[in-house]
């Protein structure tokens, strides 16, 4: 419990109020939500019943990754992604989503030869330093997303142009990408838009004609319902538009494509969907992609490419379709009231204030999902100074839109306006009373 005072303007100074922590800043599962009693059981099955499997894996493992741990994410995504048609060949497991992105960048990119690495904005707030940490800083350049969730194509067709003539081409031992387009289209963090798919076709055409390669990041694909009330669903259903990797695939290579490597790549985890800390993610590519990151000199010094006893505990934990019956009815369910709660409280708190949420048209039959909503702020109000008050004054966390820009290319005023919040990690209860003492602290700048 913490204790904060402040002074009503009444003139009762003093007044203690009682407040405990509320974060709406974490992307994660709420404590109530994460599978400890079915992780127990997978480790006790996996280390006690028996010996050979305890064995085999606490010894090194395969550098892409657990053989029947990679078949049991193919399976899953075949039964998610129905058109989809992924094996174990596709699939590499890396250490959570966030440890994909460098292993991509690490062995595709180089950045005395790839151009410019494209990100669609608004971003999660911390991918660029990611590229930045790999030799990228001066070349991240913003794609920004529209309100329907598409980017202008024939604008980023331009910008690639214009940046290939004005560097020169350098010959390369391996493959080289020549550009990386980065983006989260189902759900986005932080706008939870989802890109429609004729922007997806066009953008893969694109990628093809410039020997670049979409690093899309799917993590919240499995979390999504219709938000019309009553309907829920009976089956795990996906109503987003066909990923990049499959619409990629639908092709025949491109030209620019000797390597037969593909022009998309799928990043998927578990992070979301069973437990952070499991680090268990993966990429689904292309055969010959895939093998590349095999090569990775760390999973191949260390015997893979994440914790070979945590790949054999999940691989206990997703026998039987327990994940998608995880999901179905456990994580859906959940979130589909944690956001409806929030929803009705920016009704009923923020609204009436001119702060506006992004996403959805009203009205009609609309799929929503992911963890995040991205609300609109009244004119004159910085979302850093909102973030300052809810700390200071409510002890509530919440991301200012300003960190979600590509640090580089655009100025903090293009998304000041902006916050996200996460609805995933607070219990329900809390919900509202965030959302209350986030119409405070935008009532104090609005003074």
């Amino acid at each position: 419990m913490v204790l904060i005072e402040s002074h009503s303007s009444g003139g009762h100074h003093g007044r203690s109020i009682h407040l405990q922590p509320i974060n709406f800043l974490w992307g994660k599962p709420a404590p109530s939500l994460l599978p400890i009693t079915q992780l127990a059981q997978a480790s006790h099955q996996l280390l006690l019943k028996d010996a050979a499997a305890a064995v085999e894996n606490l010894e090194y493992g395969d550098a892409l990754g657990c053989p029947r741990l990679r078949k049991q994410i193919a399976s899953l995504l075949n039964l998610f992604y129905q058109k989809s048609r992924v094996d174990s060949t596709n699939i590499c497991i890396t250490a959570g989503a966030s440890f994909a992105l460098p292993t991509i960048l690490n062995v595709l990119t180089d950045s005395a030869i790839t151009k410019c690495i494209w990100v669609v904005s608004p971003c999660f707030y911390l991918a660029c330093r990611m590229f930045e940490d790999v030799g990228f800083a001066g070349k991240i350049k913003a794609v920004p997303e529209r309100g329907d969730g598409s980017v202008d194509i024939e604008a980023l067709d331009q910008a690639m142009s214009e940046v290939e003539q004005a560097t020169k081409s350098v010959a390369s031992y391996r493959k080289t990408y020549t550009h990386i387009i980065y983006t989260v289209p189902t759900f986005s963090n932080p706008s939870g838009k989802v890109m429609p798919l004729t922007c997806r076709q066009k953008l893969v055409d694109v990628a093809r004609q410039h020997d670049g390669l979409i690093v899309s990041d799917d993590i919240y694909d499995m979390l999504q319902w219709s938000s019309t009330p009553g309907e829920e669903e009976t089956t795990l259903c996906n109503y987003t538009p066909p990923r990049f990797v499959d619409i990629d695939r639908s092709k025949s290579h491109s030209s620019t494509d000797l390597a037969s490597f593909g022009n998309a790549l799928s990043i998927g985890s578990l992070s979301k969907i069973v437990a952070p800390g499991t680090r268990i993610g993966w990429v689904d590519a292309d055969a010959a992609l895939v093998n590349a990151l095999g090569q990775y000199g760390s999973s191949l010094a260390g015997g893979g490419p994440t914790s070979q006893l945590v790949q054999g505990v999940v691989v206990e934990l997703l026998r039987n379709n327990w994940l998608e019956h995880h999901i179905k009815f456990t994580l859906v369910p959940a979130y589909r009231t944690r956001r409806q709660l929030m929803v009705q409280a920016i009704e009923d708190h923020l609204r009436p204030l001119g702060v506006v949420l992004e996403g959805p048209p009203s009205g009609g039959r609309a799929i929503v999902g992911g963890f995040f909503l991205w609300l609109r702020l009244p004119p004159r109000v910085s979302s850093h100074m909102v973030k300052t008050i809810c700390a200071e004054q409510e002890l509530l966390a919440i991301c200012p839109g300003a960190d979600c820009r590509v640090l580089e290319d655009e100025d903090v005023a293009v998304w000041d306006g902006f916050v996200r919040l996460s609805y995933s990690y607070e219990e329900e209860g809390n919900l509202v009373e965030g959302i209350v003492r986030l119409a405070r602290a935008i009532k104090v700048l609005m003074k």
